[in-house]
């Protein structure tokens, strides 16, 4: 095995999961209990075309957001069915409003930095374009715009909401920001 560039791990059953952000088949993953590491098959996406996929932590499993290279306005999103069988079920195929946004928003250009959250259910798009962040629904409507002046921003799973050390501070925390939004 070459080289890899990994992301943020996403934590789930006590594990710490990393994906290689480039076409991979495998996941990495730190049991962080037995302190050991292992590897767990990745869902296998139907288009053979290259890609950008990053791990997040979706409704207490794993979730893989991908972006094809020849199908720029899609993000399909892909679930964890079962994770000691490690089935993947693809939950979601969504089309970004790529010619919504060009054309109503100035400086916004083909570059889009998507992160996902889903959470209750609920699937909610962030994508930084240019100089504008884009809130967007599972059914890729646009929901929320805000233009920060500045070039892009990336923020790629950075969205750890719990700590490897559970603390009564955060669980009393958890339960007064229950209905907040899931992007930190």
């Amino acid at each position: 095995m070459g080289s890899a560039y990994f992301n943020v791990p996403a934590r789930v059953c006590d594990s710490l999961h990393w994906y290689v952000r480039w076409q991979s088949k495998l996941i990495v993953v730190f049991n962080t209990i037995t302190e050991t590491f292992q590897q767990m098959r990745a869902p296998t996406s139907p288009i053979s075309q290259p890609c950008r996929s990053y791990i997040f932590e979706a409704d207490g499993t794993l979730g893989i957001h991908t972006r094809h290279t020849a199908m720029k306005e899609i993000v399909d999103i892909w679930v964890l069915q079962n994770y000691e069988s490690e089935v993947w079920v693809l939950k979601y195929r969504i089309k970004l409003p790529v010619a919504e946004v060009m054309g109503r928003f100035e400086g916004c250009d083909e570059l889009w930095y998507v992160n996902v959250a889903l959470e209750h259910g609920r699937v909610s798009l962030l994508a930084s374009v240019g100089e504008w962040v884009f809130h967007i629904d599972s059914d890729g409507k646009l929901v929320d715009s805000f233009h920060r002046g500045v070039g892009s921003l990336c923020g790629y799973g950075f969205r750890l909401k719990q700590s490897l050390v559970p603390h009564s501070f955060f669980t009393a925390l958890e339960v007064s920001v229950a209905s907040t939004s899931p992007f930190i």
